[in-house]
């Protein structure tokens, strides 16, 4: 396995195990299939996860229309490492805004304003006493 692959297996891998904290069912597709359904898969949405010195965010996110529609989800993300931040909470997610819309409006279904700065699960949707902090 080349350097460039081994990073790039290396990022998929800690993407993976950092989503698992909020969807277990979340996988890494084998390599190589037909038609590329992005990095992980088991989400409602595409992600591909990318480590590059050099960002290329332009044709990183024009491929993700292609992607979504190979997966037949409504969207999708470019999940990209920040230089110098190892845990991928820390790195950068990309999308356009027309594929920004579908997240939107999957929050605003399930989640209401209340302040400013406090969001609450709308009813019968989330467990009872969950708040969001909007920071």
């Amino acid at each position: 396995m080349s350097y460039e692959s081994r990073k790039g297996y290396v990022a998929e891998y800690l993407v993976q195990q950092y989503l698992r904290e909020i969807e277990p069912k979340s996988v890494r597709p084998r390599a190589g299939g037909p038609q590329d359904v992005g990095d992980i898969t088991g989400l409602p949405l595409v992600v591909s996860v990318k480590n590059h010195a050099r960002l290329e965010l332009s044709t990183w996110v024009d491929a993700l229309p292609r992607m979504t529609k190979s997966a037949s989800l409504p969207t999708g993300v470019v999940w990209h490492k920040r230089q110098g931040r190892g845990h991928p909470r820390d790195w950068y997610v990309t999308t356009t805004g027309g594929l920004f819309m579908p997240l939107l409006q999957a929050f605003v279904n399930e989640w209401e304003v209340v302040d400013d700065d406090v969001a609450v699960p709308r009813p019968g949707l989330l467990e009872s006493g969950a708040t969001l902090r909007l920071v």
